[in-house]
C-alpha cells in the first residue's frame, strides 16, 4: 500500500528482441537521468524571447517617441503659426490677412480641378534682393497651412553661366563630367489591396553615369508644345507594359537624371544660368558644421515625360527651394503639414514592417495620387511649375510629382529660425537631456539595415 510520502512504483515495460529482454520507462519515472536536448531548447527560447522583448521595447518607444513628436508639432509649430495675425475662420478654413502689394501675389487654380492652387508670388529685383527673409516670413503662415508657395525669379537675379576656359573643348563634354542616369516605371505597389485607394511604387533601375553630352543633347532638341500631362494619364502609363520582364512601355522607357552636384564645369557645360540658392539670406541651415550635398550644395535634375520623385519629405523637415531653368511643366502634388499624421498612420497601416525608423515614408518609394489621399483625409493640392519659377516647401509638408517633358531643375536646402528651433535645436536638446518633451525629428536608425549613411546636421558641437 502506498502512502502520500512513497514515489508511485516504476512500471516497466518488458521489451525483448535478440534474446534479449530490455526493461523501458518512461522519462518522467527516471527524474535522474537528463532528457537529452531539453536545455539546448530551453536556450534556444530564451534567446528568442529575449529577442522579442527587445524588439517590442523598441517599437514602444518608437512609439512613444511618435505621440510625443506630435504633441509637439501641434502645440509649437501649428498652434504658434497664427499668433500676432489678424486671422478668420471662414467655411471651416482660415483666412489669412491680405499679402503685401510689393509681393505682387496672385492665387492660381489647380488646373486639374480648377480649384483654388498655391499662391504665386513676383516681387521686384529690388525687394527679392532686399527683403527675401520678410518675404519668407510673410509667407509662413501660408506654408505652414497649404506646404508650398511658389516665388517668379525676378528677371536679373541670375548669373549668367560661367564662361568655359579657352583651353576647353566646347563640342563634347570632358570625360569626366558625367551624369547619374536611371530608368523608371509605376507598377501597383505589392501592398495596395484596394482600386478606390491605390498605392504605386516608384521602381527606378540602379543608377548609372553616362557622359553629360548625351543630355546636353536631349536638352537642347526642340520640342513642340503637348498637351499637359495629367496625374491619371501618368499613372495608367505606368500600367501599361509590352514587356514586364524588361520593363518596357509601350512608348518606350523613360530616363531620369537626379542628385548632380552642379559644379561650375557643367553649369558651363549645360549652358545654365546660377539663381545662387545658396546665396538667399536667413538660411540657417549654412551654421552647420559641415555641408551635406544636396541640402547646402544644389542638385542637378533633368527630367523626361512620365518621369517622377517619390513621396517624401526633406532630410530634418528643413524647407527647399527647387528652381526651373528650362524644359516642360513639373507638376507637384504638395500634401498639407497639417495631414501628416493622417499620411503617416495611412502607409504605416498599408504597408508592413514600417516601423522601427521615423523615416519610414521615404524608404517606401510610394506614389499616392489625388484620390487616395481624398479617401484617407490628406489634404493636397497640384502646383504646376514653369520655367523661371522657384517651388519652396515647408517642413512635413510630403511632396511627390512628375515630370510633363524634358526639363531642367536644381534644388537645396533652406532653414529658418523658426525651424531651427523646432527640428535640430530640439534634438540637440533632448539629445543633452535639457530638451522639455524630447526631439520632434530623428535620423534613420541602426534598425534601418541596408540604408545608406543618414543625413546628420551638427550645430554647435551635437547634433
Amino acid at each position: 500500500m502506498e502512502t502520500p510520502d512513497t514515489p508511485p512504483a516504476k512500471i516497466a515495460k518488458h521489451i525483448s528482441h535478440a534474446g534479449i529482454t530490455f526493461e523501458v520507462f518512461r522519462p518522467e519515472e527516471l527524474p535522474g537521468i537528463p532528457i537529452f536536448g531539453e536545455p539546448k531548447q530551453r536556450r534556444n527560447n530564451n534567446s528568442g524571447s529575449d529577442s522579442n522583448n527587445k524588439k517590442r521595447k523598441a517599437d514602444e518607444e518608437e512609439e512613444g517617441w511618435e505621440k510625443r513628436r506630435r504633441t509637439i508639432i501641434e502645440s509649437e509649430l501649428f498652434d504658434r503659426v497664427f499668433i500676432g495675425l489678424e486671422t478668420q475662420v471662414c467655411n471651416g478654413g482660415v483666412r489669412l490677412p491680405r499679402l503685401p502689394d510689393w509681393l505682387n501675389a496672385v492665387r492660381e487654380h489647380q488646373w486639374d480641378t480648377q480649384a483654388p492652387g498655391v499662391f504665386l508670388v513676383r516681387p521686384s529685383l529690388e525687394d527679392f534682393r532686399g527683403r527675401f527673409v520678410e518675404m519668407m516670413g510673410l509667407l509662413e503662415a501660408i506654408g505652414v497651412e497649404m506646404g508650398v508657395v511658389k516665388v517668379k525669379i525676378p528677371e536679373g537675379w541670375n548669373d549668367p553661366p560661367p564662361i568655359p576656359s579657352p583651353e576647353s573643348d566646347t563640342g563634347s563634354a570632358p570625360p569626366d563630367l558625367e551624369l547619374y542616369t536611371m530608368t523608371q516605371r509605376l507598377p501597383l505597389h505589392p501592398s495596395s489591396r484596394s482600386n478606390l485607394a491605390p498605392i504605386y511604387h516608384v521602381t527606378s533601375s540602379s543608377k548609372r553615369t553616362v557622359s553629360a553630352s548625351r543630355w546636353r543633347d536631349i536638352i537642347q532638341t526642340p520640342t513642340r508644345p503637348t498637351a499637359a500631362l495629367s496625374e491619371i494619364n501618368m499613372c495608367f502609363r505606368g500600367r501599361q507594359w509590352n514587356n514586364i520582364l524588361t520593363g518596357i512601355p509601350r512608348d518606350g522607357p523613360t530616363q531620369y537624371s537626379s542628385d548632380n552636384d552642379i559644379t561650375n564645369d557643367l553649369r558651363s557645360y549645360l549652358s545654365l544660368s546660377d539663381p545662387k540658392l545658396t546665396s538667399l539670406p536667413g538660411n540657417v541651415l549654412h551654421d552647420n558644421i559641415t555641408a551635406v550635398t544636396g541640402i547646402h550644395t544644389p542638385y542637378l535634375y533633368i527630367g523626361q515625360a512620365y518621369t517622377m520623385f517619390a513621396l517624401h519629405t526633406e532630410d530634418y523637415n528643413a524647407l527647399s527651394l527647387n528652381y526651373q531653368h528650362s524644359g516642360a511643366p513639373k507638376s507637384w502634388r504638395v500634401c498639407s503639414p497639417r495631414s501628416f499624421t493622417a499620411l503617416e498612420d495611412f502607409i504605416a497601416a498599408s504597408i508592413p514592417n514600417t516601423g522601427g525608423c521615423s523615416q519610414f515614408v521615404r524608404h517606401q518609394s510610394i506614389y499616392l495620387p489625388r484620390g487616395t489621399l481624398e479617401r484617407v483625409g490628406v489634404k493636397s493640392i497640384l502646383v504646376r511649375q514653369l520655367p523661371g519659377e522657384m517651388v519652396i516647401t515647408w517642413p512635413l509638408a510630403y511632396h511627390q510629382g512628375w515630370n510633363e517633358g524634358v526639363n531642367v531643375n536644381e534644388a537645396c536646402g533652406y532653414g529658418n529660425e523658426r525651424w531651427r528651433e523646432l527640428f535640430p535645436e530640439r534634438a540637440r536638446k533632448a539629445k543633452e537631456g535639457r530638451g522639455v518633451g524630447g526631439g520632434v525629428y530623428r535620423a534613420c536608425s541602426g534598425r534601418c539595415v541596408g540604408r545608406e549613411e543618414p543625413v546628420r546636421l551638427v550645430y554647435g558641437g551635437a547634433e
